[in-house]
């Protein structure tokens, strides 16, 4: 059987600890939090994501620009109840 690989899970928990200080990589790297991991849910836009450490890292991004809502615990229903980890980002532009 191949071996599973935590690159992707490992390389999350890094960025989330040593968050980028240089101010353009900050922003390249909140914007692609924001569309890949944001949905629209009645006309606002939700960040979600089931890693903790993520969740961090994208308030500690999304607090750069404006004030960012607190992380929120919900529950995916698509997949058994996973806990997932939401951050409401504003009307959708």
């Amino acid at each position: 059987m191949p071996e599973r690989s935590r690159l992707s899970a490992d390389a999350k928990d890094a960025l989330a600890r040593d968050v980028p200080a240089d101010p353009g990589v900050r922003a390249a790297l909140r914007n692609g939090l924001a569309y890949y991991g944001g949905v629209e849910a009645g006309g606002e836009l939700v960040f979600r994501t089931r890693r903790p450490a993520v969740a961090r890292l994208a308030r500690t991004l999304f607090e750069d620009q404006r004030s960012a809502a607190p992380v929120r615990r919900g529950h995916d229903r698509r997949l058994y109840k996973a806990t997932t980890f939401e951050i409401d980002l504003g009307p959708v532009r």
